[in-house]
C-alpha cells in the first residue's frame, strides 16, 4: 500500500495497526474452521464485505487519530451515524458493523495481552443498536400483481397523459426508468441512483444492444453480483440511454440530477421515486424498496433460493426467510 504524501508516520501507523489486525483476524478465523471450532470457511465474499466495512472503520480511525484500543463511545457513535445518513447503512448493517469492531478487538486484545476496549460494549447495549433488528418479525411490503402491472404500464409509456399528449421531459424518463429498473432487476433505490453506464450489460442479450442484466458492486449492505433485468425493463432502459444521449448529458452517471452530469442526491432521488408511484396511483407508503421486494417474491415463485439470493446480492438467510413467509400466505404477488 502506497503511502499519502501527506500523512503523518502516526497515521501510518495507525492505519498499518488495524490492517494487520484484520489480516490477523481472518487467518486466525481460517485456522480454527480447519480445526474443527467453527462451523464453515469463511467465503471470499464474505471476506470481500467484511473488508469494505472494515476499510470504513480504519479510514475513520486514520482520521480522527484514534486507535481500536482506544476510541471511546462518542466517536464511535459518531461514525455510526456517519455509515447511515452518507451510505444508507441500515440498522442491521450498523449491528453487523459493531459486532466485527469487537470481534477484532477481541482478538487484538488477546494477541496484545491487552484489556477489551469496554467503550465498543457499552455502544453495543444501547437500544438503538442492541435491538436493530427488532423489526425483523414485520413482512416485506410489495406491489400485488395487479399494481405491478399498472406500474409497468406507467413507467413504460413514451408521452404524458394530458390531452396534447407531449413527449415527456427527460428528467420524467429518468425518473421512470429507475423506478423501473428497480420492479425490474431488484436493485435498492441506492444502486439506482447511483448505477453507472459500466455497470449496464448490453451485449449478448437476445436482442442486439438491448440491457439484459446489470453489474453491481458489493456495498455495505449486499456483495457484488450481476442481477438480471426484465426485458420491458431492458426496453425502458434502452429508450432512456438514447434519450440521454440525445441530451448530450456527460459523465458516467446513468440517471444525473441535471443535464451538466450532477451525481443525483438522495433525497432528490426519493423525492422522484415517491412520485413515479404516487403518479402511478400507488400508495407510496414504505418507500420505493418494495419494488425490489416484490422482483424478490416474483422470482422466488420460479427460482431456487439459492438462485434469488445470488441476484440480491444477500447473505443473511433471515432475509430470505422473510420472503418465504409471505410466500406461505395466500396472496396475489404475480
Amino acid at each position: 500500500m502506497t503511502r499519502d504524501l501527506f500523512e503523518s508516520d502516526r497515521q501510518t501507523s495507525t492505519r498499518d495497526a488495524l490492517l494487520n489486525a484484520f489480516d490477523g483476524w481472518i487467518a486466525e478465523r481460517a485456522r480454527s474452521m480447519r480445526a474443527g471450532r467453527r462451523r464453515g470457511a469463511l467465503r471470499p465474499s464474505s471476506i470481500e464485505v467484511y473488508q469494505d466495512m472494515w476499510g470504513q472503520f480504519v479510514a475513520r480511525c486514520v482520521d480522527h487519530q484514534c486507535a481500536l484500543a482506544t476510541i471511546d463511545a462518542v466517536d464511535l457513535v459518531a461514525f455510526l451515524d456517519a455509515l447511515g445518513g452518507a451510505r444508507e447503512a441500515t440498522p442491521r448493517y450498523l449491528k453487523q458493523m459493531l459486532q466485527l469492531i469487537a470481534r477484532i478487538d477481541r482478538f487484538q486484545a488477546a494477541q496484545e495481552a491487552r484489556k477489551l476496549n469496554s467503550a465498543i460494549q457499552q455502544v453495543a447495549l444501547l437500544p438503538r443498536f442492541r435491538f436493530a433488528s427488532s423489526d425483523d418479525d414485520e413482512l416485506p411490503t410489495f406491489l400485488t400483481g395487479r399494481e405491478a402491472r399498472r406500474l409497468v404500464e406507467y413507467v413504460t409509456r413514451r408521452r404524458s397523459s394530458g390531452s396534447d399528449e407531449q413527449p415527456l421531459r427527460w428528467q420524467n424518463v429518468r425518473d421512470c426508468t429507475a423506478v423501473a429498473l428497480q420492479l425490474g432487476s431488484g436493485i435498492t433505490p441506492g444502486e439506482a441512483r447511483t448505477l453507472t453506464l459500466e455497470q449496464i450489460h448490453t451485449r449478448g442479450g437476445r436482442t442486439a444492444e438491448e440491457p439484459w442484466a446489470l453489474s453491481l458492486p458489493a456495498n455495505g449492505n449486499f456483495v457484488a453480483r450481476q442481477a438480471p433485468l426484465a426485458s420491458w425493463a431492458g426496453r425502458q432502459l434502452a429508450y432512456w440511454l438514447e434519450l440521454r444521449a440525445a441530451q448530450r448529458i456527460p459523465g458516467d452517471a446513468t440517471f444525473p440530477a441535471t443535464r451538466s452530469g450532477k451525481p443525483w442526491s438522495k433525497s432528490s432521488s426519493i423525492r422522484a421515486f415517491q412520485q413515479v408511484l404516487d403518479a402511478a396511483g400507488l400508495d407510496s407508503g414504505g418507500g420505493s424498496f418494495k419494488l425490489r421486494h416484490t422482483f424478490a417474491l416474483r422470482q422466488l415463485t420460479r427460482y431456487r433460493e439459492e438462485q434469488v439470493a445470488t441476484w440480491l446480492g444477500v447473505q443473511d438467510p433471515a432475509i430470505l426467510e422473510r420472503y418465504r413467509r409471505v410466500l406461505f400466505q395466500p396472496v396475489d404477488i404475480v
